[in-house]
């Protein structure tokens, strides 16, 4: 799991979907559980941060937020070990 917590807090009163929750589950390629390998690769631990942001698509049937990692690759197959 993991919190997004933009720099400016303010910012979250922009958001379209108001009630869509800044916490999530972290998963790669698409909806996988990332292994233990992947963590320890990236030195994942509780209280780490890492740079993100927040999206917000209101057209189409996508899930309406997603969160991108600017140091993390999200859609590797290294995550699968």
């Amino acid at each position: 799991m993991f919190v997004f917590e933009p720099n400016d807090s303010n910012i979250k009163s922009n958001y379209i979907f108001k009630n869509w929750s800044d916490t999530s589950a972290l998963t790669i390629n698409g909806s996988i559980n990332p292994s233990q390998h992947f963590i320890d690769s990236l030195q994942i631990s509780i209280g780490k941060e890492f740079k993100c942001n927040r999206q917000e698509i209101f057209q189409g049937t996508c899930t309406p937020v997603l969160f991108q990692f600017e140091e993390i690759n999200l859609n590797s197959s290294n995550g699968c070990r």
